[in-house]
């Protein structure tokens, strides 16, 4: 999965521009949000920044997802309105802004740059009492994990399950053991990126698994 900085023309060029001219007790303050799988990466790259100059410096970045990071650098205010004015210099996302969303602010007169700057791994986990993680634990297909997902099998011993961790029935410490999902239930890049990985990952074997690319209560 990979994460997108962006940034506009206009706040970089008024940075650059403040630069030269913060004198004695100004400092000069950059923000940015946006989704928060990379925040501890972006503070650690802030902190070096802040010890690192000579001039007195604040950045601050908030992790609110991508959707909030991009509807705040659009400067969206709570009615949904495009108000054109930035909450922030930057922000970051692991789902790209839209055509439509990015001719808006060109339009606007609102240049802005995107470009990948790291990457990073959405995992699925479980806690099953008495099976082990690492490589002698649990072992899932996409197809089983789709299945999972959309609760079509529902307990730890499904033969599904069985047929990929032959040591699972004798590990449970229960029988017809119930799995219980969690998941994100707001919007989010990371949900979104999963299940189309789900969709994708599926389509050769058990298409009818995970049929759409999308996190919609039609799936789940």
């Amino acid at each position: 999965m990979k994460f997108s900085f962006f940034s506009s023309a206009a706040a970089l060029s008024a940075l650059i521009a403040t630069v030269g001219v913060v004198r004695g007790d100004d400092v000069l303050q950059i923000h940015g949000s946006g989704t928060t799988n990379p925040s501890k990466c972006i503070w650690l790259i802030m902190q070096d920044f802040m010890e690192r100059t000579k001039l007195p410096t604040k950045f601050t970045y908030r992790g609110v997802g991508s959707s909030t990071g991009q509807y705040e650098f659009m400067g969206t205010n709570h009615t949904g309105d495009f108000a054109y004015v930035p909450w922030n210099y930057f922000g970051s996302g692991d789902i790209p802004f839209s055509q439509e969303n990015y001719e808006l602010l060109n339009s606007n007169g609102d240049e802005f740059y995107q470009m990948p700057f790291v990457m990073g791994a959405i995992s699925v986990f479980h806690n099953i009492p008495g099976v082990p993680g690492g490589a002698g634990g649990l072992k899932l297909t996409p197809c089983v994990l789709a299945k999972i997902f959309r609760t079509q099998i529902q307990y730890w011993d499904d033969p599904e399950i069985v047929l990929l961790n032959d040591h699972i029935a004798s590990t449970l410490k229960e029988k017809r053991l119930p799995i219980k999902v969690a998941r994100r239930v707001l919007g989010s890049s990371s949900t979104a990126t999963f299940t189309q990985y789900l969709h994708e990952s599926t389509q050769m074997d058990c298409p009818d698994a995970w049929p759409t690319a999308t996190s919609s209560g039609e799936n789940l």
